[in-house]
């Protein structure tokens, strides 16, 4: 059991980048924070690191495998009954979508992209609503390549990934609609160009950076929800 002021959150993709950089964001603050990881050696290796954080769970947890997201949220409710920040981050960008064509596309990159950004998002959307208070947040990590609205709409390159963020966009906007009348409110996130080994050492903001505007918006007064966040303000999808 845990204290009544002191939130839950749980990181998928926590094992390294935006995701670790996310989960040490609410550890800081306080929080309790669950890392889900995606192999055991990561798993091994955060533990050690974080063995004098008692605030700190690391668990793993491959979203392409309903089978460990079911157990994972299986263990969550068993050890803290609820979740109440749910921060969907584990994603992946396969290097030959940087500069393949939409017309050129490898199906079996951007089957693989969806499986683990949109798949995954939804499998472990499903798995955790059942463990969401009232006045409880999701935050699904997105990104303006996804965005149909912007000038010139999407990329020509890049696809498979810019389609997964599109999809997880509109995902969060069905998901915000569902869980209105419950009080969760479910948002997309684009963190900005961030500095990792799927940004590259060019992109001009760290993962703190990334990591404050996740934990600024899961932190957020009440309000509408069903919004795609980009630089701290509401953006067209």
């Amino acid at each position: 059991m845990t204290g009544s002021n002191e939130r839950i959150v749980l990181v998928t993709g926590a094992g390294r980048g935006i995701g670790r950089a996310i989960a040490a964001r609410f550890l800081a603050s306080g929080d309790r924070c669950v890392l889900a990881v995606r192999s055991d050696a990561v798993r091994r290796e955060l533990e050690a690191e974080l063995a004098g954080e008692p605030q700190a769970v690391v668990e793993r947890c491959d979203v392409r495998d309903r089978a460990q997201v079911d157990a994972l949220a299986a263990r969550v409710r068993a050890r803290f009954g609820r979740v109440d920040v749910l921060v969907n981050n584990a994603a992946i960008f396969e290097c030959v979508d940087y500069a393949t064509r939409a017309d050129e596309l490898d199906l079996d990159v951007v089957r693989r992209t969806l499986e683990t950004n949109v798949l995954g998002t939804i499998g472990v959307c499903v798995a955790f609503v059942p463990l969401l208070p009232c006045g409880s947040r999701i935050v699904n990590l997105s990104s303006d390549l996804g965005q149909l609205g912007k000038d010139g709409g999407m990329t020509a390159t890049m696809v498979a990934y810019s389609l997964s963020k599109a999809a997880v966009n509109a995902y969060t906007s069905a998901l915000a609609n569902a869980l209105h009348d419950r009080g969760i409110a479910v948002d997309s996130l684009h963190p900005g160009w961030i500095r990792t080994a799927m940004g590259g050492p060019h992109a001009p903001l760290s993962v703190d950076d990334g990591a404050e505007a996740v934990y600024a918006l899961a932190s957020r007064e009440p309000g509408p929800t069903g919004r795609f966040w980009i630089d701290g303000r509401v953006a067209p999808w």
